[in-house]
């Protein structure tokens, strides 16, 4: 990153120096709740001076249901964006690719999509199964499922997994996420699985900042050199540091996780200061897509 970083208004301001630009969705187009006010605009502004444009996201739905919840939320394909790739969609075809009949017991909120073609067979005991899939983390309250702040209430379980050997497979990395009804950004299945590590866990992980979603998310653009795409995140461990490790450039929306993770520790007040310590630096800093 340029010693001289300034921070930019919005992506429209580099939109002369790139050809494909990516986005992430939570913390840069959608806030849990609503779009970022003129995210679909100024999609709709790069689709328009000829740009291609992508949405990765560490979600765990397939293709075709983000395509249906992105145009429920006012994203269109062929209007804001030319396509979306996930790490839910990575996760399917490598299980459906896998020719093996491997048990999994899910622990979460359980996504079938996943696992709609796969020889895998869902077990209902994790002592049967051969693998353990982590699904959204919520719990019951009040008979309620609701999100949760920490990793806390899954610790128990988690060790016990860890104790029977088994490998957590986590189809979203990202640690936290904003979520609509929640001032805070809650748990994801990244923190269970960084926990799981901790204790001493296997973990495999399918999506940002690992290179594979990278790679297919841009397989139709292999015409596209790197240092002309632009990955748009809000979070430097898995958008900034996945998209770096290729080559690609990278800009850093200041109004997301990781300003809330730099906040919340306290050290640093400054972005740029807090990249140059995590060794994480992202190419550019915007105030909003």
């Amino acid at each position: 990153m340029p010693a001289n970083i300034t921070t930019l208004k919005n992506v429209l301001s580099l939109k002369n120096d790139f050809d494909l630009f990516v986005f992430d969705v939570f913390g840069v187009l959608w806030d849990g709740s609503r779009l970022y006010e003129n995210a679909a605009a100024h999609l709709a502004a790069l689709k328009q001076a000829g740009k291609k444009v992508v949405i990765l996201s560490n979600g765990t739905e397939r293709v075709k249901a983000m395509e249906k919840v992105q145009s429920v939320r006012g994203l269109e394909k062929g209007v804001h964006y030319d396509r979306i790739f996930s790490s839910g969609e990575l996760a399917y075809r490598c299980f459906s690719a896998d020719r093996r009949r491997l048990r999994y017991y899910v622990y979460g909120i359980k996504e079938a999509a996943l696992f709609a073609d796969s020889r895998y067979v869902e077990v209902s005991e994790p002592a049967a199964a051969d693998f353990v899939f982590i699904g959204i983390p919520k719990i019951c309250r009040e008979g309620k499922t609701v999100n949760v702040l920490t990793v806390e209430p899954f610790k128990r379980e988690l060790r016990k997994f860890a104790e029977q050997g088994l490998t957590l497979v986590c189809a979203n990395p990202d640690l936290r996420a904003y979520v609509g009804g929640y001032d805070e950004p809650v748990v994801c299945q990244g923190s269970l699985a960084r926990y799981y590590e901790e204790i001493g866990g296997e973990t495999e992980y399918f999506g940002k900042p690992y290179p594979e979603i990278f790679v297919a998310a841009l397989e139709e653009y292999e015409n596209i050199a790197p240092e002309r795409i632009l990955m748009v995140g809000d979070t430097l461990e898995t958008d900034i540091l996945g998209a770096a490790s290729l080559g690609l450039k990278t800009a850093l929306v200041t109004s997301g996780i990781s300003y809330k993770n730099m906040t919340d520790e306290g050290e640093f007040d400054d972005l740029r200061a807090y990249m140059k310590d995590l060794r994480i630096e992202a190419d550019y800093l915007l105030e909003a897509v």
